[in-house]
């Protein structure tokens, strides 16, 4: 920060921190007269009336004339301000001159309080201030003198003692509120107790937060990459480091959108013509994208293959002029080409990821009470039995709940990955990290909240909210689970189309292969329906709002689940729809949502 930056913060928090901590203490009074007093005593206009009535008192108590408080000001004016008449009639002349030129810019219609006008000329007459008797003499301390000035010399022409006025204010607010003596004692014990404490958190933090207010106000981040770093601290604490931050992305976007669409223009209307070619060359991008991918898929001939260079090096040898010669002279057919492109990926299944804090296991019951699941065993046990049928369940989990609760043991997840094909780009392969902040109390308490939203896919589902067999729902908690040994045994108990799945694993001592169990993963999941019974998109805003469904929970295989699902909260208190995502938002489970 430089020197006049931090000067003019120190200016406006000697100017404003006066008034707002005035402000503060009138609000705490306000409240406390509320707390003790009763809200049907304290209205609004028995508080306008006590002000009028002290008023009144108070005007009649002083000895302090017009004339005395404009000889008062005249005084304290050439002491502190150092001004001269020679001085005071120029600034009169100037500040008429600045107010008849403000008038003719807003005219005057928007003069009232509540416009621009006011404000405007506030800063006119303080600059005038400053051009006429110099900015030595007008600075914000120089200012808060001088009122504190005229504060004390009123006081000092006022016949109220301290006793006096205390005793008149009690005697007005006995009248005009209707109170008791005691209820007068009980407020201002309250209240000096509340002023003690808002004097420590004045002196500790409320001034703090004003002198970061006011830098905030004089030192603007307007630029981007500015901006950006007021936000990078509060970023790394809520997503982690910033890993690849970079602002190279709109560096960037001007040379290519701006520069190469600016010169392929004829310089005259240039910007519908900018438009247009940022259109075709955003076209022409999906086309070369949706090319290759069709040619990988199937959809070619040689020649769009080496257009968008998808032969390998192999084949480019062999159709090269010289390879086709050699094939005529010896009467050989021409080969076969393939399209290979080496920068395709497969699609990996979803899997869990991150695991815990705590690496030891946790038994279902610990589980369910940490993120409160109580019927967390009837829903593990109704998954086992859809993957591996009732008898293989019974005969693996037994039948007793409180025994299932505290003999199986599963490890807590953070999140998962989600492999997918995006579309701009459907040659490549993105992971997305669907991750799970889990927060950790003093008793090592697993606490999830909720950070995204997925979709789960359904194959037969009586849900009223199914879209393409996909349905969104809320995750509460993701673990896997290693199945015992003596699963192994029962796979002749299965039923038809069920199966167990397992993995070959060498032995260190004998060199074999053996089989074992695969740990399964799965999601506790809160399914949504539509808040509409039809389904139909709000008449509005063209979202489908839709309610979480708590008792429906249950579990799902993590790859049942098929990426995000882009939900938008609705604001309770309007009808309009609060942009935001869901990314680390602690929510109530009553929240309507709003998909797209």
């Amino acid at each position: 920060m430089s020197k006049y930056a931090k000067a003019k913060v120190d200016e406006q928090l000697a100017t404003e921190s006066h008034q707002l901590r005035a402000q503060k203490i009138h609000k705490i009074c306000a409240a406390m007269e509320v707390l003790v007093y009763g809200a049907e005593k304290v209205t609004i206009s028995k508080r306008r009336q006590f002000q009028v009535r002290l008023q009144i008192a108070r005007q009649a108590a002083t000895k302090w004339s017009e004339a005395d408080c404009d000889r008062a000001i005249e005084r304290l004016e050439r002491e502190i301000h150092q001004m001269t008449p020679v001085k005071c009639k120029l600034f009169n002349k100037l500040f008429q001159h600045h107010e008849r030129q403000l008038l003719q810019e807003v005219r005057t219609k928007a003069t009232g309080p509540r416009s621009t006008f006011p404000k405007k000329l506030a800063q006119m007459k303080t600059a005038a201030e400053e051009e006429v008797y110099g900015a030595v003499n007008m600075t914000a301390d120089k200012r808060e003198e001088f009122q504190v000035h005229l504060s004390n010399a009123e006081t000092e022409a006022t016949t109220w003692s301290i006793a006096n006025t205390d005793s008149i204010v009690s005697r007005l607010e006995r009248e005009i509120y209707g109170i008791t003596s005691n209820e007068q004692m009980r407020f201002k014990k309250e209240f000096t107790i509340r002023l003690i404490e808002f004097e420590a958190w004045w002196q500790a933090i409320g001034v703090q937060e004003l002198r970061k207010t006011i830098e905030q106000r004089v030192v603007h981040f307007g630029y981007p990459k500015m901006h950006l770093v007021s936000h990078i601290s509060e970023s790394i604490r809520r997503m982690g480091s910033g890993d690849n931050f970079t602002t190279d992305i709109s560096e960037r976007l001007p040379i290519g959108n701006v520069k190469e669409a600016y010169r392929s223009s004829n310089k005259v209307n240039c910007t519908r013509q900018m438009l247009k070619h940022n259109d075709r060359s955003t076209g022409l991008d999906y086309m070369e994208e949706t090319l290759p991918y069709l040619a990988l898929q199937g959809w070619y001939d040689i020649d769009s293959a080496k257009i968008v260079n998808l032969l390998s090096p192999a084949d480019k040898r062999r159709d090269t002029r010289r390879a086709h010669l050699l094939r005529l002279q010896h009467c050989q057919d021409e080969p076969l080409f393939r399209p290979a492109s080496p920068q395709v990926l497969h699609l990996r299944e979803t899997h869990v990821r991150g695991v815990c804090r705590s690496i030891k296991f946790n038994s279902l019951r610990d589980a369910s009470e940490d993120f409160r699941i109580s019927n967390f065993a009837q829903l593990f046990r109704a998954q086992i039995e859809e993957d591996w049928g009732p008898e293989v369940s019974g005969l693996v989990l037994g039948y007793d709940q409180n025994v299932l609760l505290d003999s199986i043991f599963i490890k807590l997840q953070n999140g998962l990955s989600y492999y997918h094909q995006p579309f701009h780009c459907p040659t490549s392969v993105e992971r997305l990290e669907l991750d799970c902040k889990v927060e950790y109390t003093d008793a090592n308490q697993g606490i999830m909240p909720e950070s995204h939203n997925i979709w789960v896919h359904y194959t037969d589902s009586d849900l009223d909210n199914t879209f393409q067999g996909r349905v969104p729902s809320v995750p509460v908690l993701y673990f896997s689970w290693t199945p015992p040994n003596q699963i192994l045994q029962c796979q002749e108990r299965l039923p038809t189309g069920k199966v167990i799945s397992t993995l070959s694993k060498r032995c260190k001592k004998t060199q074999q292969w053996i089989l074992r169990r695969q740990v399964q993963e799965y999601a506790v999941v809160i399914p949504t329906k539509y808040k509409d019974p039809h389904g139909w998109a709000d008449c509005v805003d063209g979202f489908m709002q839709v309610v979480k469904q708590i008792d429906m929970m249950h579990i799902v295989p993590v790859g049942a689940i098929v990426g995000p699902a882009h939900l938008v909260r609705e604001n309770a208190a309007s009808d309009r729809i609060d942009s935001v995502w869901l990314v680390n938002n602690h929510v109530d489970l009553n929240t309507y949502w709003t998909v797209y």
